[in-house]
């Protein structure tokens, strides 16, 4: 168990909720679907993020001066 769980005093709640995820598959599948959301969505933000900062650099490279850009989603890649 990491040490900030046993710093905490969480080892006895961590070993609890493995335990009852083990047991409780519509909960162990619950879970999952919400970390793969939450994934998802990162995934999402980080390449507008990257979309907005390679048209930042764009606009440099062409000489033009800074300006604020309005985020705008990234093209999909999925």
């Amino acid at each position: 168990m990491p040490d900030p769980v046993r710093r905490a005093g969480l080892g006895a709640v961590a070993a609890g909720t493995a335990v009852h995820l083990l047991r409780d598959a519509h909960a162990m599948a619950q879970l999952k679907a919400q970390l793969a959301a939450a994934r998802t969505d990162t995934n999402h933000g980080a390449r507008d993020l990257e979309h907005l900062l390679t048209r930042m650099v764009a606009r440099n490279d062409a000489g033009l001066p800074p300006i604020p850009l309005a985020a705008e989603p990234a093209p999909r890649r999925d």
